[in-house]
């Protein structure tokens, strides 16, 4: 098992406020490490991202989260 999936396990059994501390500890980490990812987005870069995905959807390139999950679960033997 790696160090990815051993943590997943464990953060799966803690209750939602543990896992928003260590959420919180995680993403100050990451902060200080590489600047943070979540840069807010002008109403441009929504409606574009909003337009991309709109289209992507009416190609068939989406799944359902029925999909999604069990995905993640198969690959992650959850």
């Amino acid at each position: 098992m790696s160090n990815l999936e051993a943590t997943v396990s464990m953060l799966e059994m803690l209750p939602e406020a543990d896992i928003e501390i260590i959420y919180g500890i995680t993403k100050k980490m990451f902060d200080e490490k590489q600047g943070s990812p979540f840069k807010p987005l002008s109403a441009d870069d929504i409606l574009r991202d909003l337009e991309i995905s709109s289209e992507q959807f009416k190609q068939g390139k989406c799944s359902t989260a029925e999909e999604i999950v069990a995905r993640a679960r198969e690959r992650y033997g959850l």
